[in-house]
């Protein structure tokens, strides 16, 4: 958005923020090498496909787009980089220049900045763009996983430079923030490993280990119920507030539903990617594999035919719904009932993934004649507002108001920019409408 570089530049130049780079533990450590802002979702992917609109609102699980405070940045004054911000280039070369084997490590966004110090600045605004479909989404997911395990060293104190190895730089709090990540990416495994050993292997009642799958896939409805607990905020009424918190509770609902829905496509895809990373570790192959945004959200581009495309790619979810059935059904099939819902689910995930992927084409509602007339009508009282006070009388200027009430009616002989620039359009309108010709809008 307009003014945002600006912005960030005048924040980052501040003195208390300007980057300070201690060339023997080779990092930033004081002031802030990069910015990085607040990053909302354009109007046109979040209305994309149903997808999208679930998750991209401000009650969506992905903290990349929802992101207005950090407790990184309240509590140790050093925030988390996620990918879009400033950068002063002196400190970002200074703190990372030769720090890791040549082509050995993707681009990172984290590992960039516990080097060169970040900065959240939530009043500076940037906007990107939300996947569009399931697919889309799982892949970039995946690549992101990819790029948290292939920095797996840097918890250790020594790690490999251009030059050999070397003293670890990274404080304990950026330690901390790989190690969190590397947990992050473990959660969908652990939970599906956990519901199956649950119908199976684990002692005791099924509900006492299913029961906290269940609330962690459910964890995004706890914002509600502390929203419903405090009330409305002091300016809003009550009907406002049960509406707002009813449209809430919908989204995050569903949001439950697919989490359960697709958690075994999820976990699929989470446990390939640290796999697959793990292994290139190993043989130092394919170490720089890397996909733009443009060509994830191409390959994960769902057209009107691509049902087929869509299940093949989710054929890991059938298939461990599949395996999963085989397996309680050898160990204790009276349970197959108790899980056959949630393996229902995970076989109905690519036909979900497909029709929440499926793009929103532009939506046309035909007008009725009655519509028609009244919108006609309502064009027309309009322009005679302009046709009556914007004359050379007036030279040519919108007057501000005119108020017909009381004992004689009043006009305001003022403008505005917003006046002037609503005169200009209806005047458009009219002529297209044919309540003036050419010359007189001239």
């Amino acid at each position: 958005p307009r003014d945002a570089a600006r912005q960030l530049i005048g924040v980052i130049s501040h003195p208390l923020n300007r980057p300070t780079v201690d060339p023997v533990v080779g990092r930033v450590t004081d002031g802030y090498g990069i910015l990085q802002p607040r990053i909302s979702i354009t109007f046109a992917s979040a209305a994309g496909s149903l997808f999208a609109r679930l998750y991209s609102g401000h009650t969506g699980v992905d903290p990349y787009t929802t992101a207005v405070s950090d407790a990184y940045q309240d509590l140790f004054n050093e925030g988390t980089f996620t990918g879009k911000g400033l950068y002063d280039v002196d400190a970002f070369m200074a703190s990372l220049d030769d720090c890791v084997p040549e082509n050995a490590l993707l681009s990172h966004d984290l590992f960039e900045g516990l080097h060169a110090r970040v900065a959240l600045v939530s009043d500076v605004e940037f906007v990107d763009e939300y996947p569009s479909s399931v697919l889309a989404h799982a892949r970039r997911q995946h690549r992101w996983t990819r790029g948290d395990w292939q920095i797996l060293a840097w918890l250790f104190p020594w790690v490999p430079s251009r030059h050999g190895p070397k003293r670890n730089p990274l404080t304990l709090i950026g330690r901390w923030k790989i190690l969190d990540n590397l947990r992050r990416s473990l959660v969908t495994p652990t939970l599906l490993l956990m519901l199956v050993a649950a119908w199976t292997v684990l002692p005791g009642p099924r509900w006492y280990w299913i029961g906290p799958v269940l609330l962690v896939i459910a964890s995004q409805l706890l914002p509600l119920l502390g929203r419903l607990l405090v009330g409305p905020r002091r300016s809003q009424s009550y009907p406002v507030f049960w509406r707002n918190l009813r449209d809430d509770a919908a989204t995050a609902l569903a949001q439950v539903l697919l989490g359960l829905t697709f958690l075994a496509y999820n976990a699929w895809k989470s446990a390939h990617a640290i796999a697959v990373t793990l292994g290139r570790l190993v043989t130092r192959q394919r170490l720089l594999e890397w996909e733009t945004s443009h060509a994830v959200n191409a390959r994960g581009h769902v057209g009107p035919k691509g049902v087929r495309g869509v299940a093949t790619q989710m054929m890991a979810s059938p298939i461990i719904a599949g395996l999963s059935a085989l397996f309680i059904a050898a160990v204790d099939s009276a349970t197959l009932a108790t899980a056959a819902p949630v393996l229902f689910l995970w076989l109905a995930a690519p036909a979900a993934a497909y029709w929440l992927s499926v793009p929103v084409g532009p939506r046309q509602r035909p007008l009725s004649d009655w519509e028609c007339t009244l919108l006609r009508r309502t064009a027309r009282a309009t322009w005679r507002y302009f046709e009556t006070f914007v004359t050379a009388e007036s030279a040519w200027l919108p007057p501000d108001n005119y108020q017909e009430s009381g004992a004689e009616p009043q006009l305001a002989h003022r403008t505005s920019p917003t006046n002037i620039a609503m005169s200009l359009l209806s005047a458009m309108a009219a002529h297209a409408l044919g309540y003036v010709t050419t010359e007189t809008l001239v």
